[in-house]
């Protein structure tokens, strides 16, 4: 392979792949009929060392497979288009049959080692991610600031000593911590109605369920696919671990818009529910931290 592509010399040359206005309406794909027979739209400018290869829906029955029988059908195709590009620039000709075909299975190993993944999951309603939004976990930007003001929200009188060794006095800072976000909470969920409040929470909260469902069927593949080049599971849990914070602080702070039963005029939006869920975050973790030191856990 790396002598064939070596005769275009050391001049650049052009791929370019031009998604078809099919691909993106997927409401009408057709995937009942798996491998559909179709034509790549193909174009080669000579002059420019630069050809073009038109993707199109139907492109999408041939990738859903388990295997790499797609990929292999879309990669042989743009092989096939460079060496047209190469035959007429007087620089060689295609590959044989054979030569691709041990390109593609070197390269495209059989099995669940996919090299593109599709997830459709539009016949079911419980995976479909139609009209939910993207997931959004908590902002360290926020958790920046709520660490930088907290102390100043508590209002001593005196400084918070650098090492707390008595249990009690531990234990009433973290309570005085938790009722001071707690009280910023109220504050701001009394800003808006609560209604509004709470469909915009729970689309939210959709989203972060959405994500960990998806990202619990995609780690499978990915660890086969890609598990050699960086560290998937490290990146899974990293992810994961985000997920669930935002969740559980979701889930609370719907819980208090339930209870507070708010009359509010300003709009919710995501800056403001941002900053909301980082602080019953944190309020989580203070009240954790004070229970577990009462009850001696560590």
């Amino acid at each position: 392979m790396e002598n064939w592509i070596g005769r275009y010399g050391e001049k650049p040359i052009v791929v370019t792949l031009v998604m078809d206005d099919s691909i993106y309406s997927p409401e009408n794909w057709d995937l009942q009929v798996q491998n559909k027979q179709f034509k790549f739209n193909r174009r080669i400018l000579p002059e420019l060392r630069m050809v073009e290869l038109g993707i199109q829906a139907d492109l999408i029955t041939h990738l859903i497979s388990s295997g790499n029988a797609g990929e292999k059908f879309l990669i042989s195709e743009l092989l096939d288009l460079l060496g047209e590009l190469l035959q007429q620039l007087g620089l060689g000709s295609k590959l044989e049959a054979e030569d691709l075909q041990e390109i593609l299975n070197e390269a495209m190993p059989p099995g669940n080692q996919k090299m593109i993944l599709i997830t459709d999951a539009s016949p079911n309603p419980k995976l479909a991610d139609i009209d939910v939004d993207t997931p959004r976990f908590i902002q360290h930007s926020d958790i920046s600031f709520i660490l930088h003001h907290q102390v100043s929200w508590l209002g001593y009188s005196k400084q918070i000593p650098n090492k707390i060794t008595s249990a009690k006095e531990k234990i009433k800072l973290l309570n005085d911590l938790v009722k001071v976000h707690f009280n910023k909470i109220i504050e701001m969920i009394r800003r808006f109605p609560t209604q509004n409040l709470l469909v915009h929470l729970m689309e939210r909260h959709e989203s972060v369920i959405q994500a960990r469902e998806k990202g619990k069927m995609a780690y499978p593949t990915l660890e086969a696919c890609y598990g050699s080049y960086y560290d998937v599971f490290k990146e899974f849990s990293e992810r994961e671990s985000a997920i669930v914070t935002t969740s559980l602080a979701l889930r609370s702070l719907i819980e208090f818009v339930v209870c507070e039963k708010s009359t509010g005029t300003q709009v919710p939006n995501d800056d403001d529910t941002d900053l909301m869920l980082a602080l019953i975050s944190e309020l989580i973790n203070y009240g954790s931290m004070s229970d577990m030191i009462h009850y001696e856990i560590f």
